[in-house]
């Protein structure tokens, strides 16, 4: 009994809106634009452009009326592209020929390659400075950037205005990209943020051991006391890059120097009580889930 009145429920939407509707709406929430042509308690026949389909009554979730037609109009196609690209290039400030000159060097920044880095980013900053500006272009471009480019994009914005590079950073410390997320806590780091030190603080938890020497050597740049413990976690952590640049920093932050992490745990411990608000690793949330691993291939 359940099923024939779900069956008659069907039925008469189908045919109550026969005569007008135009747009199909099926369960699985796909929008069928077109005209009704025919239906019965089992079937829906609609035109779409030049073609039909028929589909089951009850596949159908909702039938509307609107003036969706389904015909291809390539007049009208072509005028939105042009619309499209028009408001591109007031957002951004470059044509759609700059815009692709300019993500082609980013993608010559991932270079492991230092010159290869290098000359792609001098060439993007004369770019800045000789052919257009791209203090809009960049926060813009930001927003939709392959993961694996954010890096760069980061760097370049920092050389060009370091205020408006640290702020763009702050929106990119979750990077999925540990490159990325690594070059936001170095531009975050140059910034004028009071929450610095915590965010960075974020930094020395990461799975990644690139992103904990980039936030490593902020935070000694910073001078940040109260991230001592997390640094003396660092500089017995067993990578070498990140116990040099931890020792480094924990050198910067006291002016003074020792050779082991037990002499620099004896120090903190001894200078403890004068440091507002400690950072400890146990109460840091990483900036990205550990087993979390981007791929740019993905």
């Amino acid at each position: 009994m359940i099923r024939q009145i779900a069956a008659i429920a069907v039925a008469s939407l189908v045919l109550g809106f026969a005569a007008v509707a135009d747009t199909i709406v099926l369960k699985s929430g796909v929008r069928v634009h077109g005209k009704i042509q025919f239906q019965n308690e089992e079937t829906v026949r609609i035109s779409i452009g030049d073609m039909e389909r028929t589909y089951p009554a009850t596949n159908i979730a909702l039938v509307e009326e609107n003036e969706m037609t389904g015909h291809f109009d390539p007049q009208a196609a072509l005028e939105d592209a042009r619309k499209r690209l028009a408001d591109l290039e007031r957002k951004t400030g470059l044509d759609v020929k700059q815009r692709q000159e300019i993500e082609s060097l980013l993608f010559s920044m991932q270079s492991e390659d230092s010159e290869i880095y290098d000359r792609a980013k001098q060439t993007i900053l004369k770019f800045h400075e000789n052919t257009a500006p791209l203090n809009k272009y960049l926060p813009y471009a930001m927003q939709t950037l392959e993961p694996n480019l954010i890096a760069g994009a980061l760097d370049v914005f920092a050389s060009i205005d370091t205020f408006l590079g640290a702020r763009a950073a702050r929106s990119h410390i979750t990077c999925p990209a540990p490159n990325g997320r690594a070059m936001a806590l170095t531009v975050f780091g140059d910034g004028e943020s009071p929450d610095r030190a915590e965010i960075l603080g974020r930094g020395m938890v990461d799975p990644d051991y690139n992103v904990r020497i980039a936030a490593a050597r902020s935070l000694g740049k910073l001078k940040a006391k109260g991230a001592t413990p997390l640094l003396i976690d660092a500089a017995g952590s067993g990578n070498p890059r990140l116990v040099v640049v931890a020792n480094a920093a924990l050198k910067s932050i006291w002016n003074t120097d020792f050779e082991s992490q037990d002499e620099w745990q004896d120090h903190w411990n001894a200078n403890k009580s004068s440091v507002d608000q400690p950072l400890v690793q146990l109460a840091m949330l990483p900036l990205v889930q550990p087993g979390e691993v981007y791929s740019a291939e993905e």
